[in-house]
């Protein structure tokens, strides 16, 4: 029954193409592979995020184990994440789960040794305006190609804050805001996992999901993003970098 329907997937998915064939979603030429969203012109102008972080078990506040990034959030990126978000463009999000595939298995086999993957979810108010949520859509094709499992459905955005600031970000760092919740049925006890996320902002909502998912029994938390701003890795503290917490001492 699942092979019939996936060659009915298939069938229904070439029909579509040859009704209405591919377009790079950058400068709208011809593209002849239906499973690319972008023309060699356009792919090479994408801008490789080679910035990597990890942080010490000291880092009280930090409670990420390390962050990538595939991109710089810019130009065609932009545009296509933009397009993938907002146009319910799924065909963006299949092509961006192929990338990481890729790019995980070998530039970072550490990230195919967690245990699950959680994707950073979205308020239901929101997903209701949108009707889409592009990260969930991403950790389900990334799952399946990755075979890690997902344990997106066990983690629920119960606050919706308004949009990030560079001038929030320490004030979230110390104070977060407690926007997430575990579901009781999830078993993280133990576990390393993987917080994927189409952009990184600032940093501070994958903090605050790990700090969460470690409050239910996580050992290790990653963050692996499509994109991230230019100073977005900046943003989160290297190792000599303190943030002073209320109601406790300096050093």
């Amino acid at each position: 029954m699942m092979q019939m329907s996936v060659l009915l997937h298939k069938s229904i998915e070439n029909l579509l193409y040859t009704l209405i064939p591919s377009v790079c979603f950058a400068c709208h030429c011809y593209i002849e592979d239906q499973y690319k969203c972008l023309c060699p012109n356009c792919l090479a102008k994408v801008k490789r995020n080679m910035e990597t972080k990890q942080f010490p078990k000291e880092l009280g506040y930090i409670y990420i184990e390390s962050v990538v990034s595939l991109y710089y959030y810019e130009l065609v990126v932009r545009d296509l994440i933009h397009n993938y978000k907002f146009r319910e463009a799924w065909i963006i999000g299949r092509y961006f789960a192929d990338i990481a595939n890729k790019i995980i298995r070998e530039e970072f086999p550490y990230l195919m040794k967690v245990d699950a993957i959680i994707a950073v979810s979205m308020h239901r108010i929101r997903e209701k305006e949108r009707l889409f949520n592009q990260t969930t859509f991403l950790a389900g094709k990334l799952s399946k190609l990755l075979e890690i499992p997902n344990y997106s459905r066990f983690v629920k955005k119960i606050k919706n804050p308004s949009p990030q600031s560079l001038s929030l970000f320490k004030e979230r760092l110390v104070k977060p805001a407690n926007s997430f919740k575990v579901s009781r049925k999830a078993d993280l006890k133990g576990k390393s996992l993987m917080i994927l996320d189409d952009v990184l902002t600032t940093g501070a909502t994958a903090n605050e999901l790990a700090k969460t998912l470690k409050a239910s029994g996580a050992k290790e938390v990653h963050v692996f993003t499509i994109a991230s701003g230019y100073s977005a890795m900046k943003r989160l503290p290297r190792p000599n970098y303190k943030v002073k917490i209320p109601g406790e001492i300096a050093t």
